[in-house]
């Protein structure tokens, strides 16, 4: 009768609690073990350590050392990680409530922007109108001086060259801000521009503007005042 043969490593498996700490701490302590388990042993990188011997108690010790401060690792790492998932949402947070500052900026500068813009305009015509005021007065003055200029090509009165001269630094400076006469020709293309004062029979075609009695005037692009004319009509 051929005996029955032992199938390899049968012995060793009969230790299940010393394979698990093979396994688990990478050493094992010599328990009659075959040359054939102590081989298998070395080739899974498994230290075999002699019967009694301390080295087995030191690893395992030194094992739950490193696995406790690894689970520390753990718990830190996993604080660590809720940390950062923390601040992430909350950078988040504050890079909406950033844009949305911004927004509220963008839309505050546009706003201020068209407030700066209508003040301005508004002053703009405020000191138009008050200039336009101020040069309404000082027609009277000109036409006055127009009167005695007419006067002296006449020969009614004394030429004047001081009165010549103010008249015309007056003209200048009222040209300068935008003061400018209305022309015959304007007057004859827009009836707009000037005001009857007077007919007279003549051989013109009725309406014609025979004679300006005043002068009209431009200031920027309003008329400040219109010319009084006298305008025919025909025999």
């Amino acid at each position: 009768m051929i005996p029955k043969r032992k199938s390899p490593g049968s012995g060793w498996h009969k230790h299940s609690k010393d394979h698990s700490d093979a396994r688990k701490y990478g050493a094992v302590e010599q328990k009659e073990m075959t040359k054939e388990q102590i081989g298998e042993l070395a080739k899974q990188g498994i230290h075999i350590l002699p019967p009694g011997a301390k080295g087995l108690d030191e690893l395992k010790a030194q094992f739950e050392r490193e696995r406790k401060q690894d689970k520390q690792i753990d718990r830190e790492l996993s604080r660590e990680e809720k940390l950062a998932e923390r601040i992430n949402k909350d950078t988040g947070l504050l890079i909406k409530e950033i844009k949305r500052l911004e927004s509220l900026v963008e839309a505050r500068t546009k706003d201020y922007d068209r407030l700066e813009a209508r003040a301005k305009e508004a002053l703009a015509k405020d000191v138009l109108a008050a200039q336009g005021k101020l040069v309404y007065k000082l027609l009277p003055f000109i036409d006055t001086m127009d009167a005695m200029r007419d006067a002296t090509s006449r020969g009614l009165i004394i030429d004047d060259a001081g009165t010549k001269s103010v008249y015309a630094k007056m003209l200048s400076s009222l040209n300068d801000i935008g003061v400018r006469e209305i022309t015959h020709d304007e007057l004859r293309k827009n009836a707009g521009l000037c005001e009857v004062s007077g007919v007279l029979e003549s051989k013109e075609p009725d309406g014609a503007i025979i004679q300006v009695v005043k002068k009209g005037y431009f200031f920027k692009d309003s008329v400040l005042r219109p010319a009084a004319v006298i305008v025919s009509r025909k025999e």
